[in-house]
């Protein structure tokens, strides 16, 4: 996952997953899906911190985000359904 954003021009940080009060900006998260088959430990997913909305995250395996604070008449996933585990990359931001 490094080598894939290097390629793509952005520098991350491998970082231990220490709760949502230590994330800050933009990470590619492992996480454990709740609703997943168990056969599937984890997978990848990119969240993001939001001024309104908490947290944001995108699940590659469902068409609908996530929000820490849900926002009014927006469908989406439950934040509640993902775990995050082990590391993540914190991407580098730019304007």
């Amino acid at each position: 996952m490094s080598s894939a954003l290097a390629v793509a021009g952005l520098a991350s940080a491998s970082r231990r997953w220490k709760g949502w009060q230590h994330f800050h900006g933009l990470g590619i998260l492992k996480v454990r899906g709740k609703w997943r088959n168990a056969s599937i430990r984890w997978h990848w997913c990119v969240a993001f911190q939001h001024k309104e909305y908490g947290f944001v995250l995108f699940d590659p395996h469902i068409d609908l985000p996530s929000f820490s604070i849900m926002p009014m008449n927006v469908e989406c996933a439950g934040f509640e359904l993902y775990e995050p585990v082990a590391t993540w990359l914190q991407v580098e931001q730019r304007l």
